[in-house]
């Protein structure tokens, strides 16, 4: 199996595009830039400088669900970039996505957009001392913001949203958007645990949570007490994983 599917603009790379699976595993081609869990390549084309991102590949049991039941995450990418853009929410415009599969089942899929060179704002914010309580505000806007207009991000933290400097203040957009799920509204449960993964820097926490109930129009303090239940419940689930995978490992070598 394989599926192709191209922003009307772009017809053009179609050549180039198919290429791509082939393209992305030669050494010579594109500079990586992360693969920690996917891989993320640029490539300098005639047409600008494309992200591509190959996603991990699936066990059989995803597979299956990738071929018969559920969308995959490139193919989600590439829908959920235009959409979000047409709701006023930026992100890099998308470019195709690439679905290949072995026999009859998915395999990977490799989404493509345009780069982005402004950088995410989670540097900026968590590594000084003391961090640009403006910006923090600004960037807890930006959050409520898309909360009003009914999008979870799925994965909604500080190394997903990009900034840049403008007029007198900064414009924002977000990356990684496979996730997003797309409401009428969203309740103020569903808005506060997506807030728990946005920094675990106490103070920071802190300033985004209280600057997003501002925006919201909601009590401070009633906002950041049970934000702050969720993220507790959220750490502790996280311990919980990075000690079972360390008794994993450890049973494997005995």
């Amino acid at each position: 199996m394989k599926e192709i599917v191209i922003a009307s603009e772009f017809e053009g790379a179609r050549e180039y595009i198919e290429r791509m699976p082939q393209t992305f595993q030669d050494p010579s081609q594109g500079r990586v830039i992360d693969q920690r869990r996917n891989v993320l390549k640029v490539f300098e084309t005639q047409w600008g400088n494309w992200v591509v991102k190959r996603y991990r590949k699936p066990n059989f049991f995803q597979r299956f669900v990738y071929t018969y039941i559920r969308l995959p995450k490139s193919k989600r990418a590439f829908l959920y970039a235009s959409r979000l853009q047409e709701m006023g929410i930026p992100t890099p415009k998308a470019v195709a996505y690439v679905d290949t599969g072995e026999g009859p089942l998915f395999s990977y899929g490799y989404f493509i957009c345009e780069q982005t060179l402004d950088p995410c704002v989670y540097d900026t914010l968590t590594l000084p001392e003391v961090f640009d309580r403006k910006l923090a505000a600004a960037v807890a806007g930006f959050m409520a913001e898309i909360h009003e207009k009914g999008v979870l991000h799925g994965d909604l933290n500080l190394t997903n949203i990009m900034f840049r400097p403008e007029g007198d203040g900064w414009a924002f957009s977000i990356i990684d958007t496979n996730r997003c799920r797309f409401r009428g509204s969203l309740s103020r449960k569903e808005c506060l645990v997506e807030l728990r993964r946005v920094s675990h820097r106490k103070d920071l926490f802190e300033t985004l949570i209280r600057e997003y109930a501002k925006a919201r129009g909601w009590d401070e303090d009633e906002t950041y007490s049970e934000t702050s239940v969720y993220l507790a419940r959220f750490e502790r689930w996280e311990s919980f994983k990075k000690w079972y995978k360390k008794i994993k490992h450890c049973h494997r070598h005995q």
